[in-house]
């Protein structure tokens, strides 16, 4: 009978530690879109929130946005890499990686013009068709577990 006792709040104690750590690190991060639809001469704003009780990591490519682009190609999704355009010409601008804190409740906001980006280093900005924004995140700074998260799937029509 004492070994039923010491088992069942041994259980009790470590469900209980084990609850507490899923509420300190709840997913909580979020991304909305300001339109579902779009034109090929709009602007692409994804709101990025951390809703967490405590900060989050990220890691944006040096050419890109903190967020990932990716469209439904052959009935799956494929990695868009973005560069910034200018004139005709696509722009490797040269930088460190970093890693960078999303505070709770902070958000990210950048935009990009649809038919102003370069898309896979050709400048012309996105094709018609379905996408979907990826953000890559970590509860550690080392990144040593990566989380990813996708918007709602949209369209460039």
């Amino acid at each position: 009978m004492k070994k039923i006792l010491i088992i069942s709040v041994a259980i009790i104690v470590i469900g209980g530690f084990y609850l507490f750590l899923l509420s300190q690190i709840s997913e909580s991060i979020s991304i909305e879109l300001n339109q579902q639809e779009y034109q090929s001469n709009d602007t692409i704003t994804p709101i990025i929130k951390n809703s967490n009780k405590k900060s989050v990591w990220y890691r944006p490519g040096c050419a890109n946005p903190s967020w990932g682009l990716e469209q439904f190609i052959d009935s799956e999704w494929k990695s868009i890499y973005l560069k910034e355009q200018s004139g005709n010409s696509c722009v490797n601008p040269l930088c460190a990686p970093a890693i960078f804190e999303l505070h709770p409740d902070e958000i990210i906001k950048e935009s990009i013009q649809i038919n102003n980006i370069c898309v896979n280093s050709k400048p012309g900005g996105l094709s018609l068709g379905r996408y979907r924004i990826r953000f890559r995140y970590s509860h550690e700074k080392s990144f040593r577990k990566e989380n990813i998260i996708y918007s709602k799937p949209f369209e460039i029509k």
